[in-house]
């Protein structure tokens, strides 16, 4: 399959996102409206503010989810390692202090607090793992960070948990033009073109496509981290304990 030819199937495969996706989005922004405060909608709260009648707000719904939050960050589950046999012990020390220094140097324990947040509220919550590289001093280090549950896809026959068995997993952004062009230098034209096709008024009739790609509040396009599986096959050669391509023979 070319490029163009995988390009057109994530794209179809993220349209199917949006199409199986649409109500949870929908009930998911309902949910996180209600934590806010936001119990009557746009039509009730302007007759009201017509009719001279206050919009009277109770909010029951974010000491629940308070409580419940406190009591995780309190009582949380810290990882362990136990031994397997005699001498194993000082390894699980080791193992364990690396772990503990991973997660105090990553901004992991906020990340989980905040993704589990998500979770109470709408049923999802993520977290991101990527590498925070600083081009001035040349060094980096590994970063989590949450990450919103409406910015995620992934294959819909993915039953595992963790998306071990998907076939594909994506991430959603918004980005503007000025961040487009720092990010890819090199695709000034590309980046151009694509602005101006989407603010022209000749692509308005293209209503449900357009809304995937393009945001007419904000004037931002959508970008997508698409990570899929590719399977090929290899002919390797065993020489002694090593297994070898046939390049690596020559």
């Amino acid at each position: 399959m070319n490029t163009l030819d995988k390009l057109t199937e994530h794209k179809e495969q993220l349209r199917r996102h949006f199409r199986i996706n649409g109500k949870w989005v929908r009930q998911a922004a309902d949910s996180y409206a209600f934590e806010a405060g936001e119990q009557w909608s746009k039509a009730d709260a302007a007759m009201m503010a017509k009719q001279g009648r206050a919009d009277m707000r109770i909010n029951l719904v974010r000491p629940h989810i308070n409580m419940i939050c406190g009591y995780a960050i309190s009582s949380p589950y810290e990882p362990d390692f136990l031994p397997r046999g005699q001498g194993d012990d000082d390894v699980c020390r080791v193992l364990k202090g690396i772990t503990n220094w991973v997660k105090d140097t990553t901004g992991y324990p906020r990340a989980k607090e905040r993704s589990f947040r998500d979770k109470v509220i709408c049923g999802r919550g993520f977290r991101w793992w990527d590498w925070d590289f600083d081009f001035e001093s040349q060094k980096g280090k590994i970063r989590c960070q949450r990450i919103s549950p409406f910015s995620v896809y992934w294959d819909p026959e993915s039953v595992e948990s963790d998306f071990s068995d998907a076939d594909f997993v994506g991430r959603l952004m918004w980005m503007g033009k000025e961040e487009l062009k720092e990010r890819y230098p090199d695709k000034d034209v590309e980046i151009d073109q694509a602005f101006a096709e989407y603010l022209s008024e000749e692509n308005q009739s293209e209503a449900i496509d357009r809304k995937i790609w393009f945001s007419v509040e904000t004037k931002r396009i959508r970008v997508v981290e698409h990570w899929y599986r590719s399977q090929k096959t290899e002919t390797v050669h065993k020489v002694g304990n090593h297994l070898l391509r046939l390049e690596e023979l020559s």
